[in-house]
């Protein structure tokens, strides 16, 4: 059973459960979306890298999901 969200479920739940009542920053990301962006990013200008991993480590919980689930490009 593939796409139905449930690493996406457990992972808000999971959070939830760790920062109760806290106010902290948290931000999900799906590993394709955010590593192709980053390399899209990178090809334009570094600078511009560095300020988006920034922003990104600006949260306080970061959730990277579907970590080596398919791959980037048809190379790696």
């Amino acid at each position: 059973m593939y796409g139905k969200g449930k690493s996406r479920s457990l992972a808000i739940n999971l959070v939830k459960s760790i920062t109760k009542n806290e106010n902290k920053k948290v931000k999900y990301f799906r590993f394709t979306d955010i590593a192709m962006e980053y390399a899209g990013i990178c090809k334009e200008n570094i600078g511009n890298a560095r300020t988006y991993l920034k922003d990104i480590l600006k949260h306080d919980i970061i959730v990277i999901d579907d970590i080596g689930k398919k791959r980037i490009t048809d190379n790696a």
